[in-house]
């Protein structure tokens, strides 16, 4: 159903300004750009505010990935996204095969293990479990771990690259209203397989049960 529903959205602003946010509530939250008290600064002093452009995930993991890559992105870029503006080739290209790839393929698998450590911390858990079950699933030593987040490696690389645990298959359950086991796609299943070991952690579960063991 839509509980796992979330937004990337592009405002224009009354000054012609573009705004990028992410929620769960498109309707609500353009809503409170426009009126509440809690829509952001930005666009409190910038109403009214239309909004031009939105994208759907499933994950919050996705969506704050897609809105981070959206603000780097120039303004002309943001708008070829809802004008049919003609972009530089090179541009278009990287968009299109974007849309072509399930796009948290394409996303570094740094940008989502820094939401990983906030999500157990947040709980208080440590940086080196998730260090722990990451290096658990994928084979990876801690250095090469540590190299792939300093290169910025895709999620696809990284998971192609890896030792992959055959325990993994063990991991079972539903996280963000996907049950993992049933997911069809090799790459996604494995991102699954992750989420599910992070959540696992967030949610108080002991190491060795975590692990499989």
């Amino acid at each position: 159903g839509d509980k796992c529903m979330y937004f990337v959205y592009i405002l224009e602003c009354k000054d012609g300004t573009l705004y990028v946010g992410c929620t769960n509530n498109l309707k609500r939250r353009v809503l409170q750009h426009n009126s509440a008290k809690s829509g952001a600064h930005y666009t409190k002093i910038r109403r009214p505010v239309t909004l031009k452009y939105s994208e759907t995930f499933s994950t919050l993991n996705e969506a704050r990935g897609r809105e981070a890559e959206l603000k780097r992105w120039r303004r002309e870029e943001k708008l070829a996204l809802f004008q049919q503006v003609d972009v530089k080739d090179v541009e278009r290209k990287r968009y299109t095969q974007d849309m072509k790839k399930h796009r948290i393929y394409t996303m570094s698998f740094a940008s989502v293990y820094l939401l990983y450590i906030a999500k157990a911390k947040k709980k208080g858990r440590t940086k080196k479990e998730v260090d722990e079950v990451i290096r658990w699933l994928t084979g990876y030593s801690q250095k090469q771990l540590e190299t792939h987040v300093k290169k910025e490696t895709d999620f696809e690389t990284f998971f192609a690259k890896a030792k992959l645990n055959p325990s993994r298959k063990l991991i079972t359950g539903v996280v963000c209203g996907v049950r993992v086991e049933e997911v069809k796609e090799k790459t996604m299943r494995e991102i699954r397989y992750l989420d599910k070991l992070v959540d696992e952690l967030a949610k108080g579960k002991v190491m060795d049960k975590i692990l499989r063991k």
